[in-house]
């Protein structure tokens, strides 16, 4: 069986769901060379991430932002696809980043309708500092046993 090709159809779906960013528009001349080097690393096992770009933004204070490179969000969205069925499960009701359905806005409205129900003037908005760069990489064997029976390819 050829990888490759259901590979290249998870890969150009990938794409079309990528924001339009100017990283991306700078890469659209390359998407077809993008394509076939992921395919292949991907369909090999041997694909390795990128380094991250680092910038600062204010909004409304000073944050450092690690953002990947755009081949890396391709393969983001290629897992988010293939493994939020997964995880989905086992997230509670409430989680609401990377699910189908779900989101920021939907969020709010969980929010205001917790408001509004409970009679509740208040609620928490927090922000850990450095909380991404603290959590350790769970990719060394510490992945779930029935997570790795899951199955990229098809």
């Amino acid at each position: 069986m050829n990888i490759e090709k259901p590979m290249k159809e998870l890969i150009l779906q990938a794409i079309k769901n990528t924001h339009n960013t100017v990283q991306k528009r700078s890469r659209l001349i390359r998407i077809p060379e993008i394509l076939d080097e992921l395919s292949r690393e991907l369909s090999q096992g041997n694909y390795k991430p990128s380094r991250f770009s680092c910038f600062m933004v204010k909004d409304p204070k000073i944050r450092e932002i690690f953002a990947p490179d755009y081949k890396d969000r391709i393969v983001h969205h290629i897992f988010v696809d293939r493994l939020g069925p997964y995880f989905d499960k086992k997230f509670i009701f409430d989680s609401y980043a990377s699910r189908k359905n779900k989101g920021i806005h939907k969020a709010v409205e969980r929010l205001q309708q917790f408001l509004k129900k409970e009679k509740t003037t208040f609620y928490l908005q927090l922000d850990i500092q450095n909380f991404f760069p603290s959590i350790n990489n769970i990719s060394r064997g510490q992945t779930p046993r029935d997570l790795s029976k899951l199955n990229l390819h098809n």
